[in-house]
Protein backbone atom coordinates (compact mmCIF):
# COMPACT_ATOMS: atom_id res chain seq x y z
CA UNK A 1 0.00 0.00 0.00
CA UNK A 2 1.54 3.35 -1.12
CA UNK A 3 1.34 6.38 1.65
CA UNK A 4 -1.27 8.06 -0.32
CA UNK A 5 -3.51 4.53 -1.20
CA UNK A 6 -5.90 4.87 2.11
CA UNK A 7 -7.92 1.70 1.07
CA UNK A 8 -7.46 -1.58 3.69
CA UNK A 9 -4.51 -3.31 2.98
CA UNK A 10 -4.67 -7.23 2.32
CA UNK A 11 -2.44 -9.69 3.71
CA UNK A 12 0.92 -10.89 2.24
CA UNK A 13 0.24 -14.56 3.12
CA UNK A 14 -3.16 -15.27 3.08
CA UNK A 15 -5.22 -12.46 0.95
CA UNK A 16 -7.80 -11.38 3.84
CA UNK A 17 -8.02 -7.79 4.96
CA UNK A 18 -6.28 -6.49 7.42
CA UNK A 19 -8.21 -4.19 9.96
CA UNK A 20 -6.47 -4.91 13.03
CA UNK A 21 -3.81 -2.67 14.02
CA UNK A 22 -1.15 -3.85 16.35
CA UNK A 23 1.03 -1.19 16.84
CA UNK A 24 1.34 2.71 15.13
CA UNK A 25 4.22 4.27 15.07
CA UNK A 26 3.52 6.75 13.29
CA UNK A 27 5.71 8.36 11.01
CA UNK A 28 9.49 7.47 11.40
CA UNK A 29 12.57 7.92 9.47
CA UNK A 30 14.77 5.24 7.78
CA UNK A 31 17.06 4.03 10.28
CA UNK A 32 21.25 3.86 9.70
CA UNK A 33 21.02 6.94 7.41
CA UNK A 34 23.73 9.04 8.94
CA UNK A 35 22.75 12.51 7.91
CA UNK A 36 25.26 15.76 7.84
CA UNK A 37 23.58 18.05 10.80
CA UNK A 38 22.71 20.41 7.27
CA UNK A 39 20.57 17.27 5.96
CA UNK A 40 18.24 16.39 9.01
CA UNK A 41 15.71 19.77 8.29
CA UNK A 42 14.95 17.72 4.79
CA UNK A 43 15.04 14.08 6.35
CA UNK A 44 12.12 11.69 5.04
CA UNK A 45 9.41 9.86 7.13
CA UNK A 46 7.71 6.80 6.64
CA UNK A 47 4.15 5.74 8.02
CA UNK A 48 5.51 2.73 10.28
CA UNK A 49 2.07 0.81 11.19
CA UNK A 50 2.26 -2.61 11.97
CA UNK A 51 -1.14 -5.02 11.38
CA UNK A 52 -1.99 -8.12 12.37
CA UNK A 53 -4.28 -10.60 10.33
CA UNK A 54 -7.07 -12.13 11.85
CA UNK A 55 -7.03 -15.17 9.56
CA UNK A 56 -3.13 -16.35 9.83
CA UNK A 57 -2.28 -13.74 12.33
CA UNK A 58 1.03 -12.75 10.42
CA UNK A 59 2.26 -9.58 11.49
CA UNK A 60 3.41 -7.23 8.71
CA UNK A 61 3.44 -3.11 7.75
CA UNK A 62 1.22 -1.77 5.38
CA UNK A 63 3.83 0.46 3.54
CA UNK A 64 6.98 -0.46 2.33
CA UNK A 65 9.79 1.67 1.19
CA UNK A 66 10.49 1.48 -2.47
CA UNK A 67 14.09 -0.48 -2.22
CA UNK A 68 15.77 2.63 -4.55
CA UNK A 69 15.59 4.96 -1.53
CA UNK A 70 16.83 2.13 1.36
CA UNK A 71 19.70 1.45 -0.48
CA UNK A 72 20.99 4.30 -2.57
CA UNK A 73 23.96 5.02 0.05
CA UNK A 74 23.57 1.28 2.22
CA UNK A 75 27.00 0.98 3.87
CA UNK A 76 26.26 -2.78 4.80
CA UNK A 77 27.53 -5.45 2.30
CA UNK A 78 26.31 -9.27 3.68
CA UNK A 79 28.97 -10.50 1.47
CA UNK A 80 32.08 -8.54 3.07
CA UNK A 81 30.75 -9.82 6.34
CA UNK A 82 32.50 -13.60 6.71
CA UNK A 83 30.25 -14.55 9.77
CA UNK A 84 27.47 -14.26 7.31
CA UNK A 85 29.11 -15.96 4.69
CA UNK A 86 29.81 -18.81 7.17
CA UNK A 87 26.08 -18.95 8.87
CA UNK A 88 24.85 -18.70 4.90
CA UNK A 89 26.74 -21.73 3.34
CA UNK A 90 25.02 -23.78 6.28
Amino acid sequence: MSPLDHSMPACRFCGSKLDRVFVDLGTTPLANQNLRPDEIANEQSYPLVARICGSCLLVQVDDSVPPEVIFSDYDYFSSASTSWVAHALN
